[in-house]
């Protein structure tokens, strides 16, 4: 009876943890983002994506925006990154003429013509899924020439090899290739910034925290339309070159991020062991788990469960364990490995459920 007790005391006490743990992931990138006091922010968490819906914006400058939606193929939430929320799926429009699925924003005073500006999203596009031959990620301007205003696209292996690589405009267009195809059905972080030189304006991007090249524009950055489009090129009411996938976490900020604050914003939501799950919410960061299994719900995957006990890396786990957990006791550090930010019984559990076993090292 006692055991039963236990148990069950247990389980609602890791169930508690994990929701926090969650809850606290999804924040975590979300405040990094609002460190750096972006003009405009748009999380996608929105319950109503029909056409006309308005878009929920994060930033200082609280403009917004709203969805516009195709009538036979029409916006859908989809299972975003980072966090645990929603991102905007666009579906391309299947009937030619027809209003297509974007979000469009309209820059009325003019807050976001800037020369010094970085623009950042994440986005996940199929392979295959690069229908058209520049499908935009956003675009400010309604110029058909499109050199002149901020815009990133990617290009299609038919009309412009290499697959997947990206065109950035602003000043003048630049295409930058990849061995590696980004449009692998992976999320992607992608920042481009704008720093003015005077007479021209440097760009520079950067895919998942990496920077994967610069170029110099001889023109200044032309803002002759007040809309930006974030997932087609043109306006509400002329769409075209459509982002077949789906887009999160999109940012404007004034000036130019710095590569080291890129970088953090890019560890706020990464996933380094490829699972598909961003680390911060994965149950199991250094271990592939893309069912993130966890029977015992205490938030660390199956897979690891072994190996997140063992803190030294010796095998087996023992006291040399426990030492680092009792260095990190009601602290963080190594200890943590439920990583909820405290080293507490729920850690002392893991290290004793799997008291001298031959662990290995996550």
């Amino acid at each position: 009876m006692r055991k039963e007790i236990y148990d069950t005391f247990l389980a609602i006490v890791t169930a508690v943890l994990y929701l926090t743990f969650v809850n606290n992931a999804q924040a975590d990138y979300q405040s990094t983002v609002l460190d750096d006091n972006p003009l405009l922010y748009f999380r996608f968490e929105d319950a109503d994506m029909n056409d006309g819906a308005p878009v929920a914006d994060l930033g200082s400058v609280g403009r917004g925006g709203i969805y516009i939606a195709a009538d036979t193929t029409p916006m859908v939430p989809t299972i975003g990154t980072p966090g645990t929320g929603q991102a905007a799926y666009m579906p391309q429009q299947t009937t030619i003429n027809e209003a297509g699925n974007c979000v469009d924003i309209w820059d009325r005073d003019g807050d976001f013509s800037l020369q010094d500006v970085t623009y950042e999203a994440w986005i996940k596009i199929a392979q295959g899924d690069l229908v058209d031959r520049y499908s935009r990620i956003f675009q400010y301007n309604g110029d058909y020439l499109r050199e002149s205003g901020p815009e990133i696209m990617m290009h299609s292996s038919t009309e412009m090899p290499p697959e997947g690589a990206y065109g950035v405009a602003g000043g003048d267009m630049t295409t930058y290739g990849f061995a590696a195809p980004t449009d692998d059905g992976n999320w992607h972080h992608i920042v481009v910034t704008y720093n003015s030189t005077g007479s021209g304006v440097l760009k520079e991007l950067y895919v998942d925290g990496v920077s994967v090249g610069t170029a110099s524009a001889p023109n200044n950055l032309s803002y002759d339309f007040d809309r930006i489009t974030i997932g087609a090129h043109g306006h509400r009411w002329w769409i075209f070159c459509e982002l077949l996938g789906a887009i999160d976490e999109f940012a404007i900020y004034e000036g130019v991020l710095s590569t080291d604050r890129v970088i953090v914003h890019y560890n706020a939501g990464a996933d380094s062991d490829g699972d598909g799950i961003l680390e911060y919410i994965d149950n199991c960061p250094d271990v592939y788990n893309p069912d993130q299994t966890d029977s015992d719900g205490d938030n660390i995957g199956d897979v690891c469960e072994c190996k997140t006990a063992n803190l030294d890396g010796a095998n087996p786990v023992n006291f040399g364990d426990f030492a680092i957990l009792s260095e990190d006791w009601w602290d963080t550090g190594p200890g943590d490995t439920n990583r909820d930010d405290i080293v507490d019984f729920i850690d002392l559990l893991q290290v004793v459920e799997h008291w001298l076993e031959e662990c290995g090292q996550p």
